[in-house]
Parts: C-alpha cells; structure tokens; sequence
C-alpha cells in the first residue's frame, strides 16, 4: 500500500477560521493488463488527516473511495468528493468540496493533490 502525505490550507465557512491540514492519502491498486496493453485498476484510496485552525480549534477528516480505471501504464486520474470535516471541539463542523487529482507513474509511484472548489457550512 503507498502512502502519499498531503497537505491543504481550508477555510471554515461557519466561523471563518483558516484552518492547515496535514493528511495521508494510502492508496491500494490491484492491476490486470491485457494482452493489448491496458492496464485495468481498481484502486482504493484511504483519506485520513487532521488540521489546526487560526483560532485554535482541532479538526479530523476520514474517507474511503474506490474507483476503476482503465489506462495505459502511466495515468491521472481526477475525481471530484464532498469531505466531512469535524471539528474535536466547539467549532462547527462542515462540508469540502474538493478534487483529487492522481498521478500513477511508470514506476508505479503514486502523487496526490487536492484541489479545494468549496467549502459549505454544516453546524
């Protein structure tokens, strides 16, 4: 299982605080290439991270996702998720709306970015 660490700056729709995660994305692939050359995946990927906002308040996120692809050996792949995050304290918690773009290489390396499209308030 490759472990990617990854981090995001994200503001709390809420109470406005801007919050800095520090999150891991492991990421399992089981692959079947066919005589042709495809390459069929199905890959699990395994979202955990924590985060300190401005204001002092501690936030957690966890998420699971699983997806097919079918493409040469070297591939991106994006898709778009909505990520609880929940705040360990006071704070309210809220909604992400975001974008992980992923990156297999020839070598089977895996690079992941997150790209934020929203936040929502949740309470």
């Amino acid at each position: 299982m490759e472990r990617t660490p990854f981090n995001f700056i994200s503001i709390n729709p809420c109470n406005g605080e801007v919050i800095t995660f520090n999150g891991v994305l492991r990421s399992m692939v089981k692959e079947h290439t066919t005589p042709s050359g495809t390459v069929h995946n199905n890959i699990h990927f395994y979202l955990h991270g924590q985060g300190v906002g401005d204001q002092g308040n501690e936030y957690v996120y966890n998420d699971i996702r699983i997806f097919v692809a079918n493409a040469n050996k070297q591939s991106e792949i994006s898709s778009n998720f909505s990520l609880l995050i929940i705040s360990k304290g006071p704070a309210p918690n809220y909604m992400l709306h975001a974008v992980l773009h992923t990156t297999f290489n020839a070598n089977g390396e895996v690079t992941a970015v997150v790209e934020i499209l929203k936040e929502e308030c949740r309470g």
